[in-house]
């Protein structure tokens, strides 16, 4: 009987301490939730208290720098702004920028596809702009764009290039003109063009169309030209001047379907034969806009 009794009590103790040891590790168990819960609450206020960097000229320097520039890079700093031009197949955005007491503004669109449209530094004293990924932005801070930031053409020395016009087609653009014995004339004109509102209509590596894109031009006679560049299109233009006249010109439009920016030769139809205008469009040469 005492050993039955001494058995007994040896298997209440047992008992208490298995109890006990559950208690613990249940309350180790809390304890350490509750400081996993206490670490990641400090964490989520510490990103909570990240403040965003100020965009400066010298940090829009490095993005004009980048080898391929995405939508990613542009939505990091303070300051960020939609613009009144935003729609639903395409976003803008802007950020003001202070530099040397002169008011710049680094202007974006992007598309549906997240795709980045164009980004242009833009003095708001001149309104003089530039697409960074030119990496030219140097142009623009001394008033001195160029056409060249963008593409060339190897002309006959009787064609005149003029200097960049921040108001000529969409983007920009020159003037060309004609010099003979007998003086001057316009003849014609390069131009940066919204490849969305061209909408070049580009299939296996061909240009096949273009859209009616502004009120006072009109084309026919589109012909696909094979040039090493890029793809282009011959059309026959006629561009209704503010006088009520039509004049017609040879138009070569060229663009990359991956492309914000078109672009747009056009030589005049009495003065230069379609043959002539085809061999300077395949003499064009673009700068790089990565």
């Amino acid at each position: 009987m005492k050993k039955l009794y001494i058995f007994l009590v040896f298997l209440l103790f047992c008992t208490g301490c298995a109890a006990q040891t559950e208690n613990m590790e249940k309350m180790g168990k809390t304890e350490t939730a509750d400081n996993v819960l206490s670490v990641e609450t400090e964490t989520e206020n510490e990103q909570e208290e990240i403040v965003k960097e100020e965009l400066t000229m010298d940090k829009i320097k490095l993005l004009a720098e980048k080898e391929e520039l995405y939508l990613q890079d542009l939505l990091v700093w303070e300051g960020l702004q939609e613009s009144s031009l935003s729609g639903i197949s395409e976003k803008h955005y802007y950020y003001t920028v202070l530099e040397e007491n002169k008011e710049y503004r680094l202007d974006f669109s992007t598309r549906q596809d997240g795709q980045l449209g164009f980004v242009r530094l833009v003095d708001m004293q001149t309104m003089l702009s530039i697409d960074i990924r030119t990496g030219n932005i140097e142009h623009l801070l001394c008033n001195e764009v160029l056409m060249e930031d963008y593409l060339t053409f190897a002309f006959p020395e009787e064609i005149l290039v003029e200097d960049y016009d921040l108001y000529a087609g969409h983007f920009g653009g020159c003037s060309l003109t004609f010099v003979d014995e007998s003086g001057t004339v316009p003849c014609g004109g390069i131009y940066i063009l919204n490849g969305d509102r061209v909408s070049p209509s580009i299939v296996s590596g061909e240009m096949l169309a273009v859209a009616h894109y502004d009120n006072n031009i009109y084309h026919s006679e589109k012909e696909r030209l094979s040039i090493e560049q890029c793809p282009a299109l011959l059309t026959v233009m006629s561009v209704e001047e503010e006088n009520g006249e039509s004049t017609q010109y040879y138009s070569v439009y060229f663009a990359q379907e991956s492309d914000f920016y078109c672009y747009n030769l056009r030589l005049r139809a009495d003065l230069f034969t379609k043959e002539a205008v085809i061999e300077i469009a395949q003499t064009v040469q673009f700068a790089d806009i990565h």
